[in-house]
């Protein structure tokens, strides 16, 4: 991928158990396609459901997924935060867990 900006692409999320799965498979299906994504950074606000174990689970078969865990939940802005700051990348990109982000 030389001359081509690399990018991280960071998720915050909260109890999202049952959203992972698909959104990390479309993360990379869209690097297979070709896309610079060579990092996935999950940030996992303190949720109290199935999200750190569905991440886990993901991180053993896909090894560009890396976990960022709160203890206790911050909120979305401290999650982006939180994963912008764990990326290796020069390029930043993010999503909404739930694949809504209302303004």
């Amino acid at each position: 991928m030389r001359g081509v900006s690399l990018i991280s692409v960071v998720v915050p999320v909260k109890n999202e158990g049952d959203n992972i799965k698909p959104l990390v498979l479309e993360i990379v299906k869209a690097a297979d396609n070709g896309a610079p994504i060579t990092e996935i950074v999950y940030v996992d606000d303190g949720s109290t459901d199935n999200t750190l174990s569905e991440l886990k689970s993901l991180q053993t078969q896909i090894p560009m997924l890396k976990i960022v865990r709160h203890s206790k939940s911050g909120g979305q802005s401290l999650g982006t935060l939180s994963g912008v700051r764990a990326a290796s990348n020069p390029l930043v990109a993010t999503l909404d867990g739930d694949g809504q982000n209302n303004p």
